[in-house]
């Protein structure tokens, strides 16, 4: 399975050392992603590229997700 339109890419996720294998990054990413744009009604989707806030928060938002599937 294809994702596109991600707001922050493997590699960069890897590079803010994240230690997820690619396919859940992947679900987690898209997850993290339709959280950002619930909140932000859609408007980050008209962007051709995220500003660092966006990667950022789709990182924390990645590892506060990653959590809640351990438990």
């Amino acid at each position: 399975m294809e994702f596109k339109g991600q707001y922050l890419a493997y590699q960069e996720y890897r590079a803010l050392s994240g230690t997820l294998e690619l396919t859940p990054f992947s679900l987690l990413e898209f997850k993290a992603r339709k959280e950002i744009d619930d909140c932000t009604y859609g408007r980050l989707k008209k962007l051709d590229t995220q500003v660092e806030e966006v990667k950022l928060c789709i990182m924390d938002l990645i590892n506060k997700i990653k959590v809640q599937w351990v438990r």
